[in-house]
């Protein structure tokens, strides 16, 4: 009977479950992938068993591995005990398990064809998508790889009308439609296109404001438009009262404004798109406090699966989106990027886009910019004479709202691998680029298109002359003016800035506080960005996905007071599976946050990786968030042994890294020395 069955992700305090997952596992050992026992114990601690108990004993169990960066989850273990077998078990627990994954477009397994399982796996939804010759001599077999797809597309995800997700769309939403800007139609189509999946609504208010409009053609088109969309209800008074609170805390909201998002936050819709870059910028800080995202019409588009996905769970199964990215080359085709990307409003002519294009393409790379797998921009780029050259970089008009962040995380991956390449500069050629790729430049250190690229661990002093000494081949004066104007007497926010401005030169002379801080192995694959463990960047990957955020955040319980900013080392702490104990990146501490964990977690959900459930399962009800970036992966991972010698020698004291330690400013460039050179 399957009555009372309990189906669960395991946690380390199931010890009970994971010794009977291991003895179930030896018992099927001839039809199962080999695992030792130390391994599923671990991996149930970590919570990759999903579990089916009745009356503490173990029925089933999947044993996995969830590939966040690639989006795949790998089935290594799908074991049933063998009394309970052809009772549809396996389905309830399949179909659970497919409930508690998040950030995943397919589940992978492999099985050998002689086991006479295809009919299962076909039955659970499972299609063989490749097949090779199986490891075994005695009895030859082929090994079947199987996909189950768990990524919907758009147009696949057809819901009933009641359970579709509510947005709210802003009042700018609707009068764009009778602006003669292609670019707002086309937006505005293109979030049409998901009707069937999202209830669009408005606002009442949205009609006084179209009440107040003279020209009778916009007020006719404008009326047109809010009718087809369904209006959100709510308390009156209590709409007023929220409307008034928030142009206390956000005084540069506009009572107009105030209405709908009040309208947004007391009918308790999660999402208010709307095309206003003042509403956009409190973004963050209005999520922390109404539990409502902002989001531009781009940024809808780009983050609509995980939407769709984080509407279907339950507070507590808390899910925000996050953005992967990846270069892919791409053939030219010199017309096609012309018709997509040429630059209209700058006055920009067809065939001089062309002409730059024809110029350089034979010595250059050529690469689309990916996101979550939709196309938003390319890069033309070539490295000659020790100078790194940026030919084109161009984003998609549809994506505006994402061309600062994306310019800005690829062109800092670029300085990283400028840097590993030995060059002295990266030169930006595209004088026709947008505004928001220019200010990311501006923030890079770039200056009248040039970012001089010098690994630096000394004084200002010195770096100052390294400029000189290449001032011959490059114009390094704008750079050598910056340095002059640096006073004695500025505080360490500003010393920072600086660093940051010259990244990725580092100066021994700027007093800013330095830690080591443990990361579990599990965290620094997906946070530290190139991926740390695996050493690739995101122009020398085409087939792995990076998480695309100029800042991170990082999740602690400690109590202990940390000092920020800050430089930082990453001590990925020790994990039997990969057998590592080492520093392996750096990066700076921009901010720490303490607090209760869900208010934390609320706040910064859009950035870094973590899952409620990641934060929640521990059990603990406060922590600290710690928001780092300019990530550097070291190319020599410096052993804790190493470590503990360094800090013993220059601060007379042990090392144990239970928690952040804070290590003197000598101890931090000693490890960044030996983590950068070559």
């Amino acid at each position: 009977m399957l009555n009372n069955i309990r189906l669960f992700r395991t946690t380390s305090s199931d010890e009970h479950v994971i010794e009977k997952a291991i003895k179930l596992s030896d018992a099927n050992r001839k039809t199962l992938g080999f695992i030792p026992k130390e391994g599923i114990a671990e991996k149930g601690r970590n919570g990759d068993i999903y579990a089916c108990t009745q009356d503490d004993e173990l029925l089933g169990y999947i044993l996995y591995t969830h590939l966040k960066i690639k989006h795949v989850i790998k089935i290594h273990h799908f074991c049933v005990d063998k009394n309970f077998r052809n009772s549809g078990l396996a389905k309830k627990i399949f179909d659970s398990f497919k409930k508690s994954i998040h950030n995943a477009y397919y589940i992978e397994l492999s099985c050998r064809d002689d086991y006479g399982l295809s009919g299962f796996w076909n039955s659970l939804g499972f299609r063989i998508i490749n097949t090779r010759p199986g490891r075994a001599t005695v009895h030859p077999s082929t090994l079947q790889v199987y996909r189950y797809s768990l990524q919907k597309s758009i147009h696949d995800i057809i819901e009933e009308e009641s359970k579709k997700v509510k947005i709210a769309l802003d009042s700018c939403i609707i009068f764009s439609q009778t602006d003669s800007d292609l670019l707002r139609h086309k937006e505005f189509d293109s979030l049409m296109e998901l009707r069937s999946e999202i209830d669009f609504c408005i606002s009442p208010h949205v009609f006084d404001e179209i009440a107040r409009q003279k020209d009778p053609a916009l007020k006719q088109a404008s009326l047109s438009c809010a009718h087809i969309f369904s209006k959100m209800i709510s308390d009156h008074d209590v709409m007023l009262h929220t409307s008034q609170e928030i142009q206390k805390k956000f005084s540069t909201v506009n009572d107009d404004d105030a209405r709908q998002l009040s309208y947004t936050v007391t009918s308790k819709t999660k999402y208010f798109i709307t095309r206003d870059e003042g509403l956009l910028k409190i973004a963050n800080e209005f999520m922390s406090i109404y539990d409502t995202t902002i989001y531009s019409p781009a940024e809808l588009i780009i983050n609509i699966n995980s939407i769709l996905e984080y509407d279907s769970q339950n507070t507590d199964s808390l899910n925000l989106p996050t953005l992967h990215a990846r270069l892919e080359n791409i053939t030219l085709n010199e017309n096609e990027l012309a018709k997509e990307f040429l630059n209209h409003g700058s006055g920009e002519k067809r065939s001089s886009l062309i002409s730059v294009i024809r110029e350089n393409a034979h010595h250059s790379a050529l690469k689309s910019i990916t996101i979550d797998n939709i196309n938003i921009g390319f890069i033309l780029y070539s490295i000659k004479s020790n100078s790194l050259n940026i030919h084109l970089l161009r984003f998609k008009n549809k994506f505006s709202n994402l061309t600062k962040l994306a310019a800005g995380f690829l062109i800092e991956e670029i300085i990283r691998y400028a840097a590993s390449e030995k060059c002295f500069s990266i030169v930006f050629y595209d004088s026709f680029s947008s505004n928001d790729i220019k200010s990311a430049l501006t923030e890079l250190g770039f200056h009248n298109g040039i970012k001089i690229i010098l690994t630096h661990t000394d004084s200002i002093a010195s770096y100052k002359i390294r400029l000189t000494q290449i001032a011959d081949t490059h114009d390094t004066s704008p750079f050598i003016d910056i340095i002059e104007k640096i006073g004695t007497h500025i505080d360490v926010f500003r010393f920072v800035g600086i660093e940051k401005y010259f990244f990725p030169a580092k100066f021994s002379d700027l007093k800013i506080p330095s830690y080591i801080i443990p990361i579990k192995p599990k965290w620094a694959r997906d946070l530290l960005t190139p991926i740390a463990l695996d050493q690739y960047t995101l122009l020398q990957s085409e087939r792995r996905n990076v998480l695309m955020n100029l800042s991170n955040v990082y999740y602690s319980h400690t109590k202990r007071h940390i000092h920020f900013p800050a430089r930082i080392l990453w001590h990925v702490s020790y994990d039997k599976s990969t057998s590592i104990s080492k520093i392996i990146a750096a990066s700076y501490l921009d901010e720490t946050h303490k607090g209760p964990i869900k208010d934390l977690f609320k706040r910064f959900a859009r950035i870094g990786v973590y899952k409620w459930l990641d934060l929640s399962a521990k059990g603990h009800t406060t922590g600290t968030a710690h928001i780092f970036s300019r990530t550097e992966i070291f190319k020599n991972h410096i052993p804790y042994s190493t470590t503990k010698e360094i800090v013993k020698s220059k601060m007379n004291k042990g090392l144990t890294l239970v928690t952040a330690q804070e290590i003197s400013q000598d101890i931090f460039f000693d490890i960044y020395k030996k983590g950068t050179e070559t």
